[in-house]
């Protein structure tokens, strides 16, 4: 996966598949593919909404959703490289 910026979630598009994360003084957690739809961000199918709002943004990379579970040392996804070194 090329090494793609995160991006502050208020520059996030509307009604596209995008991974999310909160990173703030508590870390980085709850990354995950959701679509925001106006000011609720949803699961990508649709069926539910999500009970934050992410703080950061990027877009997805051509293989789709990554479940992030199988990190390294370092905090980055050993799978696809999400990283959540660099914010803050």
């Amino acid at each position: 996966m090329a090494a793609t910026e995160w991006k502050p979630i208020e520059t996030a598009p509307d009604g596209i598949e995008v991974l999310t994360k909160i990173h703030d003084a508590d870390g980085c957690r709850n990354v995950q593919t959701l679509k925001r739809n106006g000011r609720l961000w949803f699961v990508p199918d649709g069926s539910m909404y999500v009970y934050y709002v992410p703080t950061h943004w990027m877009p997805m990379s051509g293989g789709g959703a990554c479940s992030h579970e199988r990190l390294n040392e370092e905090g980055a996804c050993r799978a696809c490289g999400a990283d959540c070194r660099g914010i803050g």
